[in-house]
């Protein structure tokens, strides 16, 4: 029913791949040990820093630092309003999907990548606000939406990034 609504509602609609300028899966990246100046190191961000409030708590005790070559990080770097979507972990009672919204302060401490587990989307910001875009993609996890495009395998739960890049997506007038 809800999906109907969605596609009834008087207002504009796209497929959510069509607002995004560009996409990428993360990188576990090498372990902290290892001994490489070319290697950057950098705060990796994993399911466990995205904080159920849906944004991230990156002052944890839990944190990792990760390595990466310059190659490999130039392919991941996060800018300001990249929206980080998880796409696998979660649990029996925490389905994936959550999002998390990069903010420009997040930058100030440390460089930041992200794992294997999550997918970052970048908004094209002449056809969508990157901020209406990771409310409404919040509200979709939050209402259980996101759960008919999970698969389950040996506890493990993975998104259908397919599935879930085609939902179809309410766009206000960028003005409003």
């Amino acid at each position: 029913q809800l999906f109907e609504a969605i596609e009834v509602a008087p207002y504009d609609k796209s497929l959510l791949r069509d607002v995004i300028s560009n996409d990428v899966s993360g990188d576990w990246g090498l372990d902290e040990t290892v001994e490489d100046s070319d290697l950057i190191s950098c705060l990796t961000i994993r399911g466990t820093e995205f904080d159920n409030r849906f944004n991230l708590n990156l002052d944890n005790n839990r944190t990792k630092f990760r390595k990466y070559s310059k190659v490999a990080y130039d392919k991941i770097a996060l800018e300001e309003k990249d929206i980080l979507v998880e796409k696998s972990g979660g649990s029996e009672d925490q389905p994936v999907g959550r999002v998390a919204f990069i903010e420009k302060d997040m930058f100030d401490n440390y460089s930041l990548a992200f794992s294997n587990f999550i997918h970052c989307i970048r908004i094209d910001n002449k056809k969508a606000v990157p901020e209406y875009v990771f409310e409404y993609l919040r509200l979709m996890h939050n209402i259980k939406v996101t759960e008919v495009m999970q698969t389950q395998t040996n506890g493990i739960r993975n998104l259908i990034m397919q599935e879930y890049f085609t939902q179809t997506i309410l766009l206000p007038e960028l003005k409003k």
